[in-house]
């Protein structure tokens, strides 16, 4: 899940389809690593660090918030977090 404006109606869809198929639900939200910025670039990688740990943790809230919201409407829901690249090609 992404977490946008979608992520709620798109969950809502796959708490029908986990019902009809009797089966658990597993929402995975990826965080990107941070970009590699160029030498030129103002900032430090102290403040990216902080950047990319404060988008962590705000998705962590937001995925937990989902996932009680989730568990509400389908007790078999379980939420997980990782770091990395959430597509790679």
């Amino acid at each position: 899940v992404d977490l946008s404006a979608a992520t709620l109606p798109v969950c809502a869809v796959a708490r029908d389809l986990a019902r009809a198929l009797g089966a658990r639900l597993l929402l995975l939200h990826v965080v990107p690593p941070a970009p590699v910025m160029p030498d030129y670039c103002s900032g430090t990688l102290a403040d990216d660090g902080q950047l990319l740990n404060d988008a962590r943790k705000r998705a962590a809230h937001r995925l937990r918030a989902l996932g009680r919201w989730m568990g509400r409407r389908w007790p078999d829901t379980r939420v997980v977090q990782h770091r990395g690249a959430p597509v790679t090609e």
